[in-house]
């Protein structure tokens, strides 16, 4: 499962879009970088846009409402808007890369066929207040998907900021001989691995956990804790967690900062870890000593 492909689909859906369209996004501040998305609206949905890009003008919903229903009763063609990739798509994926193909209301049967006239429920003076009701809403609706592509966008730097920029130590403790360390490193968003296996949940579970990120309640880190010999810098002993999530005001790191240090520190004691590492430095030693002959 793709975290942030699968959390932008969940809020194109939760805009009114379907949950098949195709998303492409990159997000590494580089110009060109955006949120896009492609594919066929069917006439099913448009209702339901109508209200999310309308919301509390019932008036106008219900006038839309009947208006769409003769539209399609008298429609042969045009019973879907495809959300297209235009020239600029093919390199990059932001909301100007997006084009929709709709209909004009010139275009529509139901507003120049003879039978339909015969039809109509609206007289012949109010006719241009339905053309423009449905050319607004096809103007407005590719503003609402630029519009979401931006907000998707600003969202997903957001989720990805919700990661460290670079190795930290988050907590750390010294003996006479020896340096404890708990390290946090970013996860790699744009990483197959983690992109597919970091959580095993369903999609509202995603949807969950990146608002959780929204609002700077989550980050996102592998974490790993080290035993190191202060005199070498060796590390004698190492234990690791990939992909943890957990509360920035957490600083047990959800009980694993305790974990992941008895258990370097387990490793560090073992004869196997030890005398291994005792090996190396014994050989980096010898390494770094002058050679003479006699």
């Amino acid at each position: 499962m793709k975290i942030l492909t699968t959390y932008f689909n969940s809020q194109l859906v939760n805009a009114g879009l379907p949950d098949n369209l195709e998303i492409n996004w990159s997000l590494s501040y580089c110009q060109g970088d955006g949120v896009a998305f492609y594919g066929t609206l069917y006439s099913s949905y448009w209702n339901d846009l109508f209200k999310k890009i309308y919301p509390e003008q019932k008036r106008k919903q219900r006038m839309f409402e009947r208006l769409l229903k003769s539209i399609l009763d008298w429609e042969n063609y045009y019973h879907k808007i495809v959300i297209y990739r235009n020239q600029f798509g093919y390199r990059y994926a932001h909301f100007n890369t997006m084009e929709i193909d709709a209909p004009q209301a010139e275009n529509l049967s139901f507003f120049y066929d003879v039978e339909a006239k015969k039809e109509w429920y609206f007289s012949a003076d109010n006719v241009y207040k339905y053309q423009a009701l449905w050319n607004d809403f096809i103007t407005d609706l590719e503003e609402y998907i630029r519009d979401l592509s931006k907000r998707l966008e600003s969202e997903g730097y957001q989720i990805i900021e919700a990661t460290p920029y670079e190795s930290e130590v988050a907590y750390k403790f010294e003996t006479k001989n020896y340096r404890v360390e708990l390290i946090t490193d970013p996860l790699p968003f744009y990483d197959h691995h983690f992109e597919t296996h970091m959580y095993d949940c369903d999609f509202e579970n995603i949807e969950t956990l990146c608002g959780e990120a929204l609002k700077g309640r989550v980050r996102f880190v592998n974490v790993y804790a080290q035993v190191l010999d202060k005199k070498t810098g060796i590390a004698l002993g190492e234990d690791y967690f990939g992909s943890l999530t957990y509360d920035p005001k957490d600083k047990s790191l959800r009980g694993y900062r305790q974990i992941l240090i008895r258990e370097a520190i387990k490793a560090a004691r073992a004869d196997d870890g030890l005398i291994s590492r005792q090996a190396q430095l014994m050989r980096k030693t010898q390494s770094s000593q002058p050679y003479t002959v006699n």
